[in-house]
């Protein structure tokens, strides 16, 4: 924890003349900071850190964590490691700010067991691939890290933050991409039972086979 940590601190230099995607994110990363560097984005952070601080005991998954570690950082309870948590994004502030309405971005959508149940193994293994890089990273580190190891290393961890939210937006998608197509051909169905003169009895009977 640093002694005297504080949001400024949070906001990472942007290299002059090089507009590039990764100084476009850093810029994108500094116009999220300084959207709680003042007293009402402080109370808010505040209270975001508290929100994440109960969230994740209970949830316990990589999502909560993120938004633990980055509200820390925000609300100056404790410096952010950044090679976990990388750079903000609009999706990341959406989230911080889910305790205004007392849910996140996860559980604002109807309960979904399946979809539960997929999210819930896919952040079992996502825990244990971010435990196997910070694993092989350590055994990297003999005595006192050269700059460029620990460059590659925030590189490293922010490469599959950045694809562990990939995979999470794609599962979902997926997922519900699965359920509108089989809603669609159970409303076909019908349709065509309809057609036919089959009995509602009947056409239920077929999918719950």
């Amino acid at each position: 924890m640093a002694e005297h940590f504080n949001i400024a601190d949070m906001y990472i230099p942007l290299e002059r003349c090089k507009p590039d995607e990764d100084n476009e994110r850093a810029f994108e990363h500094n116009k999220i900071v300084s959207s709680y560097d003042n007293p009402e984005g402080q109370e808010q952070a505040r209270a975001s850190h508290q929100y994440w601080s109960e969230e994740f005991p209970r949830v316990q998954n990589g999502h909560a964590q993120r938004m633990l570690q980055i509200s820390k950082g925000l609300a100056g309870v404790e410096e952010p490691w950044f090679n976990d948590v990388g750079r903000l994004t609009p999706e990341d502030r959406k989230d911080l700010m889910a305790f205004a309405q007392n849910k996140t971005s996860e559980v604002m959508q109807p309960k979904d067991p399946e979809l539960e149940t997929l999210m819930k193994n896919l952040d079992a293994r996502q825990k244990k691939e971010a435990i196997d890089l910070t694993d092989r990273q350590e055994n990297q580190i003999h005595g006192d890290a050269p700059n460029w190891l620990s460059q590659r290393h925030v590189q490293e961890r922010q490469d599959q933050n950045k694809q562990f939210a990939d995979e999470r937006e794609r599962y979902t998608a997926e997922h519900n991409e699965a359920k509108h197509i089989l809603e669609e051909m159970r409303q076909q169905e019908k349709q065509e039972a309809l057609e036919r003169g089959d009995k509602p009895e009947e056409e239920s009977q077929k999918f719950s086979r």
